[in-house]
């Protein structure tokens, strides 16, 4: 699952260079420690949604992002942190909102992995390698 093609690279190079990262700690210190009104965005399959997520997150998979995000945050003005499994899809989705009139957007480096592997709080489990592969073979 860590393979990812040289091209796909590119448009994660070509998408952080046009949006800002926080890291998982950034993260857990705006959840914790701040009052600021925040938006968790999980952009993940249904099926990674549905073994675990972020405590608080909100769900729309990258795939049908552009059709629903204005039902599910019709305020372009609120304050998003996207995520994913790893960080890739997530910059790629962040980007995106951004190019729809999201101000202000981020993406969590190192996706719900970094964060499950800190050992902050996940609902749920996060599918390893080789589940995951084993869910997308299935499917």
């Amino acid at each position: 699952m860590s393979q990812i093609s040289p091209e796909f690279q590119v448009l994660c190079d070509q998408a952080r260079s046009r949006v800002q990262e926080i890291t998982i700690q950034e993260l857990n210190r705006r959840i914790s420690e701040t009052d600021e009104a925040l938006t968790i965005l999980d952009v993940r399959e249904d099926y990674e949604w549905d073994e675990g997520r972020i405590f608080g997150a909100v769900h729309c998979g990258r795939g049908l992002l552009e059709f629903m995000i204005n039902k599910l945050l019709p305020d372009t003005s609120v304050n998003i942190v996207v995520y994913c499994r790893s960080g890739n899809r997530s910059l790629l989705a962040a980007d995106r909102l951004k190019q729809l009139g999201y101000t202000h957007v981020v993406s969590l480096q190192g996706g719900i992995t970094a964060w499950a592997e800190a050992g902050y709080a996940v609902d749920g489990e996060v599918l390893d390698d080789e589940r995951q592969l084993a869910m997308l073979k299935s499917e």
